[in-house]
């Protein structure tokens, strides 16, 4: 393995990624792209000027890259300083040859005229395409340092059972924590311990338990922590539903093994096609919930983010505070949906891989009964996002990670399968956590 992340990282020197030479300011849109690049998707940022009574021009943005293949390349990170962007940050994505993502490196812009690369994380998987290892390190400049290694554990159903934390101490890896999960028959956590090593033995530090309601939705968890061999209340979290999606969710602190108070509380609205509209969040006053932020969200023609305006509670009314714009752009120029107009065809999970939510399009050449549904790498439906019949046209569809019950899924390979008729036709993607 040593020498195969040598070989690594010697390529990726030969290739730029890592923090060599020299590299102009970057400029936003079309500027210094990869040649595999196929796709853009830009986030601009806003302030509210309160003043002129409307919103600054941009201050800040992040520009995503696509390959063909839909897999996320880069996240380029700029300001806009005297009247020119430059950028601050960037995120390189290095994908193997069937798709599963297995190296991010992260890079600051050095004023004096390159990338520095301060932090690297790469993902080893096993024989079923799930994550065995994650390698966290550090950039001295040079050379890349080992900092943690998480080594993951799955029972025979392939359910995440254990997480292993190592640290580097001197030149070897020592531990530093565990995480063990007790999951129910569908997979779903119902217990998972945290213990902390210390003076060569496994000591409690805290655990979460998880309830769900009678359709698996969760309903509850609660985190409890170990003080003078005592365990403790110290959070819960109550959901609330529509369906299989959160409506509210309550913050409670707790005072002693029965006795809970109120600490904050979201509220969320969605759309005819499930993505989110808005979201409240509020505090506990000690009688009464009191409004804090509110996020309002818009999407355009396809069901794409186009903005999200960040409100704050002032003075009993709400103020505009911060704006994120979106915007989609092809440098090919090229329609991803011109290749196959009257084809019925399922295409690559855009983002991917994805967090906190992917979207996946398809198209339909004529009326047909459609289902859309993810599955984890054991085959195991996870959950179905479409079963309708449908007229003809283009689709959109956005997965937020949760399995049919409302909870989020582990981090891993996922699949889509669309069923159309006789026609049938399976997407990878793969979920960060």
């Amino acid at each position: 393995m040593k020498h195969l992340i040598l070989l690594i990282l010697c390529v990726l020197a030969t290739n730029g990624i890592i923090a060599q030479g020299h590299f102009e300011p970057v400029e936003v849109r079309f500027s210094n792209l990869r040649e595999d690049t196929a796709e853009i998707v830009i986030q601009y940022s806003h302030y509210w000027d309160s003043d002129l009574n409307e919103w600054t021009v941009p201050f800040g943005l992040n520009r995503k890259s696509y390959s063909p293949e839909n897999n996320l390349i880069e996240s380029l990170d700029q300001s806009f300083l005297e009247d020119i962007w430059v950028s601050t940050s960037r995120k390189i994505y290095q994908y193997n040859t069937d798709g599963s993502l297995y190296d991010v490196i992260s890079q600051e812009w050095i004023t004096d005229g390159y990338w520095w690369g301060y932090n690297r994380i790469e993902y080893i998987y096993n024989i079923l395409d799930l994550i065995s290892s994650r390698i966290t390190q550090e950039g001295d400049g040079t050379d890349w340092l080992n900092e943690r290694l998480i080594e993951y554990t799955y029972s025979d159903e392939n359910y995440l059972i254990e997480e292993l934390l190592k640290e580097w101490e001197g030149s070897s890896w020592a531990l530093e924590d565990r995480h063990s999960w007790v999951n129910n028959e569908s997979g779903l956590p119902l217990k998972m311990n945290s213990q902390e090593w210390r003076g060569g033995e496994w000591v409690p530090d805290y655990e979460f338990d998880y309830s769900y309601d009678s359709i698996n939705n969760l309903s509850e968890w609660i985190i409890r922590s170990w003080s003078d061999s005592t365990l403790a209340n110290e959070s819960r979290g109550l959901y609330s539903y529509e369906g299989t999606l959160v409506t509210e969710i309550i913050s409670q602190l707790g005072l002693d093994d029965t006795l809970w108070v109120n600490n904050s509380k979201g509220i969320y609205t969605y759309a005819e096609f499930d993505a989110e509209l808005s979201r409240t969040l509020q505090s506990w006053s000690g009688d009464q919930w009191v409004n804090v932020r509110l996020y309002d969200y818009t999407y355009d023609s396809e069901n794409r983010l186009a903005s999200r305006v960040q409100k704050n509670w002032s003075n009993g009314s709400w103020v505009n505070f911060r704006l994120l714009s979106y915007e989609y752009l092809n440098p090919s120029g090229i329609d991803p949906l011109s290749t196959a107009p009257n084809a019925l065809t399922l295409y690559p999970a855009y983002p991917n891989p994805f967090n906190p939510s992917t979207t996946i399009e398809y198209q339909l050449p004529e009326k047909s009964d459609v289902s859309l549904a993810i599955y984890d790498i054991a085959g195991r439906e996870v959950r179905t996002l479409v079963s309708t019949s449908q007229i003809p046209g283009s689709y959109n569809v956005t997965w937020n990670g949760t399995n049919r019950d409302g909870h989020q899924v582990a981090g891993g390979m996922y699949f889509t399968r669309l069923q159309a008729g006789e026609y049938s036709s399976v997407i990878k993607m793969v979920y960060l956590r």
